[in-house]
């Protein structure tokens, strides 16, 4: 999915108007329209602003992943956080073979 794809999802799953969102965001309803038919991109700060209301990644808007959030360790201890990390690199190990 590209940029456009993904405002699209975000918007319409919160249920906003294009009219709300881009008021939120600071921005015309006309410029929200454009990124959302993939006619112009966000600037990066919009990108930034985009990604935090929507409390996803920007790398998910900007398509880069299909992840919303990134993986986090918050919370785990120490020790879980590298028995995760050694779960995670044999199994990528076993599927590089």
């Amino acid at each position: 999915m590209n940029i456009a794809e993904h405002i699209v999802i975000l918007r319409k799953e919160s249920r906003l108007t294009q009219e709300q969102l881009a008021e939120t965001l600071g921005i015309t309803r006309g410029s929200l329209s454009m990124y959302e038919i993939g006619k112009r991109e966000p600037d990066l700060h919009t990108v930034v602003r985009i990604a935090e209301y929507f409390n996803v990644s920007t790398d998910y808007i900007l398509g880069v992943s299909t992840a919303r959030r990134p993986l986090s360790l918050e919370g785990l201890t120490e020790e879980d956080q590298k028995t995760l990390m050694s779960w995670i690199h044999d199994r990528l190990e076993k599927n590089s073979r």
